[in-house]
């Protein structure tokens, strides 16, 4: 195949003069790029182009890698914030990894001195120049392994991976709803995936558990096989809260006399027939590609004499659903109704939430797993066997000992001691309830 771009006819100094050229020409690109993704963000241009964030507007549109497009529109928003970053780029002063490393330290007090002393630094300097700026503690000396430690961490252990740098949620995301990358999912052929991620105790405890259940279906069940069926339990669990899709279907159900009220068989048909996913499309035809934050959206609003029928509905993301109503009513007017909105709700919690321990409502129902005889543990509003019933009222919200909701169960007293110590010890920074659902999960299996 022919080169496509020869150079041998170059003498060395051209060469070089060349190259230097056309690299200027890239910073300055970069530059004037990330220019352009921060003013099309701020003007959220990627609403009408069918996109609900403009990191979807970076991967589907400009073809950005994932990583890409997240380190372009976070260097973006940064340097919007703070245009002399524009002018160094395009100088070839700052790279983009150094704007993403120094984004999180960045304040409107510290920029101009920060900026101006991280000019014309190498990544390994800029390193140095923030732990002179922002010093931070040594790092815990930990025993050494011992031998049998050091052959178990060996053989267990992945190969190292590159480490990104960390960059707040609030700079990396602005808002866009992509969640931060916590575990590590690679294709390994057309029908396997590899993957990689941490464990809290309290999933492992119910992996366990699960896998226990399973003996007799299935013996030999693995943490692949028990993910897979809690995955797809999980999944038509939510099917059914958001989509009302179940295996047999009721005709007929309860109606309301709320016009935002959409019955179970319109949210199924809708549903179906938009294949889970935003229909809004450009001017162009193209179709938004999100599938998260789906919303339904009256194709008539029902300020204006909307219903909740099947050809008068569609799913939307959130983004686009907002979109649409503030292209119909003004985005002044939106921005008013949603603030009127958080104000309600705030006033809700409030009106909610307890004054005084003697008056607390008893807290969330807790479903205990089922134990391994098949007949289900009784709840916390329920009475037991004996007669027994959880208590009126709430302990004072900072009190997370499980002692008297146990005893409340049925549970005797010195079993349901150990069980709070178990608790305090293994969890300590668990809610009641996370307390609550671990100790029924251990007397349930014995």
């Amino acid at each position: 195949m022919k080169h496509p771009f020869p150079l041998t006819h170059l003498g060395d100094g051209e060469l070089l003069r060349s190259n230097e050229a056309i690299w200027k020409q890239r910073q300055r690109c970069t530059a004037e790029g990330l220019a352009h993704l921060a003013e099309i963000d701020a003007r959220q241009l990627y609403l009408p182009a069918a996109y609900d964030t403009m990191r979807s507007f970076c991967i589907h549109e400009l073809r950005f890698t994932a990583d890409e497009a997240e380190k372009h529109v976070t260097a973006a928003r940064v340097a919007q914030r703070h245009p002399v970053i524009f002018t160094m780029i395009a100088a070839g002063r700052l790279h983009l990894t150094g704007v993403l490393i120094l984004a999180p330290k960045l304040t409107p007090e510290n920029a101009e001195e920060l900026l101006a002393a991280a000019a014309d630094q190498t990544l390994r300097e800029l390193r140095e120049l923030l732990a002179q700026w922002f010093p931070r503690p040594d790092l815990e000396t930990k025993e050494p392994p011992s031998g049998d430690q050091l052959d178990l961490a060996a053989s267990a252990s992945p190969a190292p991976e590159r480490v990104l740098e960390i960059i707040p949620d609030e700079i990396a995301h602005g808002g866009d709803g992509a969640p931060a990358a916590r575990g590590k999912l690679m294709p390994l052929s057309p029908d396997r995936f590899g993957v990689q991620f941490t464990m809290s105790r309290n999933a492992r405890d119910h992996y366990e558990y699960a896998r226990d259940l399973l003996s007799h279906e299935f013996p030999r069940a693995d943490l692949a096989t028990v993910t897979e069926m809690a995955l797809v339990a999980l999944v038509e669990k939510l099917e059914k809260r958001k989509f009302c899709m179940t295996r047999r279907t009721r005709s007929g159900g309860r109606s309301s006399v709320d016009p935002r009220y959409i019955p179970a068989t319109v949210r199924r048909a809708v549903h179906a027939r938009d294949g889970g996913r935003c229909t809004f499309s450009s001017e162009a035809g193209k179709r938004c590609p999100a599938t998260r934050f789906l919303e339904f959206d009256h194709v008539d609003e029902v300020a204006r004499g909307g219903v909740a029928t099947v050809d008068k509905l569609r799913i939307r993301c959130r983004a686009h659903n907002h979109y649409t109503a503030e292209l119909t009513f003004g985005k002044g007017f939106m921005e008013h109704k949603r603030r009127q909105a958080q104000e309600r709700a705030a006033e809700v919690r409030a009106r909610k939430r307890p004054t005084a321990p003697a008056g607390s409502p008893a807290p969330e129902r807790v479903e205990a797993p089922i134990p391994a005889n098949g007949s289900p543990s009784t709840s916390c509003n329920e009475p037991t066997a004996n007669g027994h019933r959880a208590p009126d009222t709430a302990p004072p919200p900072d009190d997370r000992d499980v002692t008297p909701w146990l005893r409340g169960l049925g549970v005797r007293a010195s079993e349901a001691r150990r069980m709070a110590e178990i608790c305090a010890r293994t969890m300590p920074d668990a809610t009641l309830e996370e307390r609550l659902k671990r100790a029924l999960s251990y007397l349930a299996t014995r």
